[in-house]
C-alpha cells in the first residue's frame, strides 16, 4: 500500500453519488435471458422499457460481458459446456466470473440437491410463469445494478469471502474505486487494475469495471 492511499483515505458512500433515473437504467442495463424456449414475459418487458436480449443458449461466457442482469433457466441450456449441470452450471460460473452481476434463476421444475448447490448464490430463484415475481425481481435487479456502489460491494464480498484476498489489498482497490466514482473517471481505476500483480483479481476487476456506467 502506498502512502498516497493513507493520506487521501476516502469513505465508501452509503449510496451512489450519481443516481440515474429508473427509466434511464431500464433502457441502459441490458438483461440477458438464457432460455431454450420462448420467454413468456419478453415482450411485456420490452413494453415496460427494459432492454432484454434472448439467448436460446450460450457457447462462451464472454457473451454475457455486456449484461449486468442474467435471467437463466436451469433446463435445456448450458449444453455447450458438457456435464449435467445445464443452466445451473451457467449460473455457478457467472457467479464466479462476474460476481457483480445480478442473477435470476427461472425454472418450471424443482431442483435436485446438486443443482440447488450450484445455484445457491443466485439473487432470486423463481417459478416460470410467475409474471408478478419476475417483474419485481427485475425491478430490484435494475435498482441494484444501477448503483456502482452496490456492484462494488458485491465484488468486495466475493474477493474477501470466496477468494480470501488480503483485506488491506481490498481496501486499496476500494480507495481507487471511490476516487473513480467521485470523479466520474473510469480511467483512474483502469490504470490501477492494469498494474495489479494478481492475475485472478485483475480479471475479476476488469470484468467489473467494463460493465460500469460513469456519467
Amino acid at each position: 500500500m502506498s502512502f498516497k492511499h493513507l493520506l487521501t483515505r476516502k469513505h465508501l458512500p452509503s449510496s451512489d453519488p450519481h443516481n440515474q433515473e429508473l427509466v434511464y437504467l431500464k433502457r441502459n442495463l441490458q438483461i440477458a435471458i438464457i432460455d431454450d424456449e420462448e420467454f413468456p414475459e419478453f415482450n411485456s418487458l420490452r413494453n415496460a422499457g427494459y432492454s432484454p436480449v434472448h439467448f436460446k443458449d450460450i457457447d462462451s461466457f464472454d457473451q454475457l460481458l455486456p449484461y449486468p442482469i442474467i435471467v437463466c433457466d436451469i433446463q435445456g441450456v448450458g449444453k455447450n459446456f458438457g456435464g449435467t449441470g445445464q443452466g445451473a452450471y451457467i449460473v455457478s460460473q457467472v457467479n464466479e466470473l462476474f460476481p457483480d452481476k445480478y442473477v435470476i434463476v427461472v425454472s418450471s421444475k424443482s431442483a435436485s440437491l446438486k443443482v440447488t448447490s450450484m445455484i445457491s448464490k443466485a439473487d432470486k430463484k423463481l417459478l416460470r410463469g410467475n409474471s408478478d415475481e419476475i417483474n419485481q425481481a427485475l425491478l430490484d435487479a435494475v435498482k441494484t445494478m444501477g448503483s456502482s456502489i452496490e456492484r462494488w460491494k458485491r465484488v468486495r464480498k466475493h474477493l474477501i469471502e470466496q477468494k480470501n484476498i488480503d483485506l488491506l489489498d481490498v481496501w486499496v482497490i476500494e480507495q481507487e474505486f471511490i476516487s473513480s466514482v467521485n470523479s466520474r473517471d473510469k480511467s483512474k481505476i483502469e490504470r490501477f487494475i492494469k498494474n495489479h500483480a494478481d492475475d485472478m483479481v485483475k480479471g475479476l476487476l476488469i470484468n467489473f469495471i467494463s460493465g460500469l456506467i460513469f456519467t
